[in-house]
Formats: C-alpha cells, sequence, structure tokens
C-alpha cells in the first residue's frame, strides 16, 4: 500500500538533527578551564583574604550545595 504524498514522518525524513554549534560543549568547557588557569597563572588575583578559614569557607560552599 503506497503512502499519500502529504503525509510526512519527520522521524524518517532523511535529514541530520544538529545542533549548530561552533565546539561542542566539553571542548568549550576544558577551554574555559584552561583558559582560565592560564589568567590565574599569569595575573593572580586575590579573591578571598589570607585570614579567612578555608575549611569553615568549604563547609558552607557544601551544606549551601546540598540545600539547593
Amino acid at each position: 500500500m503506497d503512502k499519500d504524498p502529504w503525509v510526512q514522518n519527520p522521524a524518517m525524513d532523511g535529514t541530520v538533527d544538529t545542533a549548530q554549534v561552533i565546539i561542542r560543549p566539553p571542548l568549550g568547557w576544558a577551554l574555559a578551564v584552561i583558559v582560565g588557569l592560564a589568567l590565574d597563572w599569569l595575573l593572580p588575583l586575590p579573591f578571598l583574604p589570607a585570614g579567612l578559614p578555608a575549611a569553615l569557607l568549604g563547609a558552607m560552599v557544601f551544606v549551601i550545595a546540598l540545600a539547593v
């Protein structure tokens, strides 16, 4: 039985569905991390005061992340 010519099945039309992105997300993430590390090595900027207890800050960030 022949299909009607006006009936189309988009799942079987033979075209490729792509995201049309410049680079793939894992490569973009890796590139951002590498650029960030390179910038920190070339021009380190203080983010937090040195006297701040890092363990307490890390625990607070962990608890907030779990709550979210």
